[in-house]
């Protein structure tokens, strides 16, 4: 070998060199380069090899993120076109009701313009008839204001509503009392000295009053109730014709005292033959 040429006689009779130091500290260094040359050569491989390991991480990264795009792409065109779609149809619709709209608007100025022409003709064949229709319906007016009046004054005769307090009480508490007897004022006069058959007779009173109030002056009421004194109950009605309560548990006793009325007994309460005096009311809207 080349190596051994370059060394000393005694070791050039030998394969390996293993007598003269010079000779094996040669032989170590020329392997130590290529060891070196070969290490080298081995980082670049394993640079390139990164390399081409992370082009081809980052290819199959963006093939994934290219077909969720492309899906969410197909998607939104997919959503695109059914709002495209509604789109449309609102379109069409808005079409149809301006020509509905027209039409009606149309035959509304046709009627309008009928109606002015016969009000012309009436007027001008009987040019007083709308004074007196005029004059007549406040003639009317005039008299069921005085019938209500009348009304309104004879019921307060018979259940006297008076109101306490106003203006002449420092702290602004009002008392209600109706046929002398004094309504709850919600101060926390349920847990004093008040008795609570007076107070439930009371409130029992007020319901009837509420009623009549009502029936004469054309006031909608929310509620119906059966009077019964000091066990008079409330309910909301089921219907407009069907004015008995939906439920047993629907009817709310006008009590204060709740041992005076258990629960079982409420339905028991209600009148079998009609709701109340709004309920033949009803009837009577019904015949």
């Amino acid at each position: 070998m080349s190596t051994h040429q370059r060394g000393c006689g005694v070791c050039g009779g030998f394969s390996r060199p293993f007598v003269c130091n010079h000779c094996t500290l040669l032989l170590h260094s020329e392997r130590r380069k290529q060891l070196d040359q070969l290490q080298r050569q081995r980082e670049e491989l394993l640079g390139r090899l990164d390399e081409l390991c992370g082009a081809k991480r980052r290819s199959r990264e963006q093939g994934a993120e290219r077909e969720e795009r492309a899906r969410a792409l197909s998607h939104a065109t997919a959503a695109c076109m059914s709002l495209e779609e509604q789109l449309a149809a609102a379109k069409l619709s808005v079409v149809a009701t301006r020509e509905r709209n027209a039409r009606r608007r149309m035959q509304l100025e046709a009627q309008q313009a009928s109606l002015a022409a016969g009000r012309g003709e009436v007027a001008s064949h009987h040019p007083h008839l709308i004074r007196y229709q005029s004059l007549t319906h406040q003639h009317v007016s005039s008299m069921l204001q005085r019938e209500q009046r009348l009304k309104l004054k004879q019921v307060l005769d018979i259940l006297p509503l008076k109101v306490e307090g106003l203006g002449s009480n420092a702290h602004g508490s009002v008392f209600v009392s109706v046929c002398g007897l004094r309504t709850p004022d919600g101060g926390g006069m349920l847990e004093r000295r008040a008795a609570p058959e007076a107070m439930s007779a009371a409130l029992g009173y007020l319901l009837l009053l509420l009623d009549l109030l009502g029936s004469y002056l054309g006031g909608p009421l929310l509620h119906e109730g059966a009077f019964q004194g000091s066990t008079s109950v409330l309910w909301r009605q089921a219907g407009f014709y069907n004015r008995r309560p939906p439920s047993a548990a629907a009817v709310l006793p006008l009590c204060t005292d709740e041992a005076a009325l258990p629960p079982s007994s409420i339905a028991s309460l209600v009148p079998t033959t009609g709701a109340g005096r709004c309920a033949h009311r009803a009837e009577g809207f019904k015949g």
